[in-house]
């Protein structure tokens, strides 16, 4: 027996999505313009936002706060939660 798998979108949608994706500038350009208290945070098993690349981007941004939690991948609010919530309301606390 073969799984149907519904079709989420369009060809076209779907065609320009991926286009969007290889066409993207990025933006790295602009992060030394950000002047506002900054977190970043990923979990270092993420492989949409690998932990190199998130460095770089506190790096870029003036007095960003980087934090990894290990083990975590790209639902880390789901697979930490508890942790998640402590981290961002540490750093927005005065």
């Amino acid at each position: 027996m073969r799984l149907k798998i519904p079709k989420l979108v369009a060809d076209e949608t779907h065609n320009q999505q991926l286009n969007a994706i290889v066409d993207w500038p990025g933006v790295c350009f602009k992060l030394s313009n950000i002047h506002h208290p900054t977190l970043v945070i990923l979990g270092t098993d993420c492989v949409f936002a690998v932990p190199v690349n998130s460095a770089l981007i506190a790096k870029r941004i003036q007095g960003a706060k980087l934090v990894q939690i290990e083990g975590g991948g790209h639902g880390l609010m789901f697979q930490y939660p508890e942790t998640i919530s402590k981290t961002v309301n540490d750093f927005l606390s005065p």
